[in-house]
């Protein structure tokens, strides 16, 4: 179904029991020999175009040209038998919209777009494929981000991670011992001051903390370190834990994590209920339930990053080198976004103040003529 030349988006729930890319293997011969050759790593002068693109990135166009195919599997399998530059026709990648269309925002089919022309750049580098890119565009043109997100204040987190984790001595305390609620009361709460006052990282980064190496203590000083292949920027982070949140930290590591290891052994920062390392996802669920539990909202991980930024465009408008560095941004533009939205707000808010001193001077000012104020009914 389309409507003004763009397909209308339902965003119906997908089915997550349903695998909807076809996996690499199952990929027509020539796809698969194409992208062996794409991908092929040797010497200098010998490497495939994408043997540059970090690990992730492949994963994402493996799985995004994936579901090309499978919709093509699933449309018209005797496609499949063309080339791949062949296969890709407006109509064949308008009816592909559509489908996405059903579970999927106008900003993530603008997405399988950029990543389907990403693809055939590699596949088949003389096919013209930049009505791809166009029709990107376009769709993202029509269905602009939407900015609904709700930026917690910096402060209000902070305290809630403090308050968590003197939960968690309370707790421990009056039960004389530390429990299971508590262990992960105490692991939450410093994941949230951390996140707030320390290190605002991405999930994976952050997943990937772990003791003895990304996590060190020297003397009494605490640091976090984040290698290049952990940073979506592929450049080192370093963190200096500042001596609050390292007396937290260290109580965490001697004596709460121990009590979540008793049924694992391994370094990572963060220890599940079970005792093995925290995924990904147990982590973003820890800190949306806890966030929506005390301030009526959920905060998600990369909400941290914004704040992370609004919050130093706020206190240091004039240094976003610092705030850059901070999210290890390789360039400022991505940073320069926030201190733009945060000036801003600073702006409308010293013209609310001027307009309102200013009309408090007319109103103490006489009229022409008078020598009193005039009295309003």
């Amino acid at each position: 179904m389309w409507a003004d030349g763009f397909p209308v988006f339902r965003c119906e729930r997908p089915n997550r029991q349903v695998r909807v890319a076809l996996r690499l293997q199952d990929w027509p011969a020539e796809d698969q020999r194409l992208w062996s050759a794409a991908t092929r790593r040797g010497n200098l002068f010998d490497e495939g175009a994408a043997a540059c693109l970090r690990a992730r990135t492949v994963t994402s166009l493996i799985n995004f040209y994936g579901r090309w195919l499978a919709e093509l599997a699933r449309s018209a399998p005797e496609v499949l038998q063309l080339s791949p530059a062949e296969r890709v026709t407006p109509p064949r990648v308008a009816s592909f919209c559509q489908q996405l269309a059903r579970t999927n925002s106008g900003r993530s089919v603008a997405a399988y777009l950029r990543s389907l022309r990403h693809v055939m750049a590699l596949l088949a580098p003389d096919h013209d494929s930049k009505w791809l890119l166009v029709a990107a565009k376009q769709i993202e043109a029509r269905f602009p981000q939407r900015r609904t997100r709700k930026l917690a204040a910096a402060v209000d987190l902070y305290a809630l991670g403090l308050s968590l984790m003197q939960q968690a001595e309370s707790i421990a305390q009056s039960r004389g011992r530390v429990t299971t609620p508590a262990a992960l009361a105490y692991r939450d709460g410093l994941l949230i001051a951390l996140l707030t006052a320390v290190a605002p990282l991405r999930r994976r980064g952050l997943t990937a903390l772990t003791l003895g190496d990304s996590v060190l203590k020297s003397g009494s000083a605490w640091s976090i370190t984040l290698p290049a292949e952990d940073n979506k920027s592929n450049r080192g982070i370093e963190y200096g834990v500042p001596d609050r949140i390292a007396a937290y930290l260290e109580r965490y590591v001697d004596v709460f994590r121990p009590m979540l290891m008793t049924r694992g052994t391994h370094a990572a920062l963060w220890t599940s209920r079970h005792g093995g390392r925290a995924s990904e996802g147990a982590i973003y669920r820890a800190v949306i339930q806890r966030t929506r539990a005390a301030l009526g909202h959920g905060v998600h991980l990369h909400l941290f990053r914004h704040i992370a930024a609004s919050f130093a465009a706020e206190h240091a408008p004039s240094d976003v080198r610092a705030a850059a560095d901070l999210l290890g941004h390789q360039n400022h533009t991505t940073t320069e976004r926030h201190y733009i939205h945060a000036q801003g707000i600073a702006a409308h808010r010293l013209l609310a103040t001027i307009i309102g001193e200013r009309q408090k001077s007319i109103l103490r000012r006489p009229i022409r003529g008078t020598t009193a104020r005039p009295t309003c009914y």
